[in-house]
């Protein structure tokens, strides 16, 4: 069951294949899904190791206190969710961004006049 190509950027998945383990041998599943998300958090730049660490433990302790895989499910998806349209999340970044470029930006710029008859010394 090959999964990661050679490309650090590339994924190959068989959600049927996962499936299948996961019906099969639930924790060789979940051995598999650790290992698996260990190798690309390790394939991130370095500066984003902890960050990406700690929001894989957020998601795997909401997993863990799920009463059952569609309640996890859920619980991982309004974290997303979260992320993206919550105040200061995804979408505002965006829209912020998007605003800046679209703003009148000459309320900012301070006018100076290059006025050469008042900038210089009568003798």
């Amino acid at each position: 069951m090959k999964e990661i190509k050679n490309s650090p950027n590339t994924i190959d998945f068989d959600f049927d294949q996962w499936m299948k383990l996961a019906e099969r041998d639930p924790e060789a599943f979940e051995k598999k899904r650790r290992d698996i998300t260990q190798a690309a958090i390790k394939q991130a730049p370095e500066k984003m190791h902890q960050r990406l660490e700690g929001l894989q433990w957020r998601i795997d302790s909401e997993i863990k206190l799920a009463v059952n895989p569609m309640d996890g499910c859920l619980k991982v998806y309004r974290m997303m969710m979260d992320s993206v349209y919550k105040p200061g999340g995804l979408l505002d970044a965006l829209t912020m961004t998007d605003s800046v470029n679209k703003s009148d930006n000459s309320k900012n710029v301070i006018q100076l006049k290059n006025d050469l008859k008042s900038n210089t010394v009568k003798k």
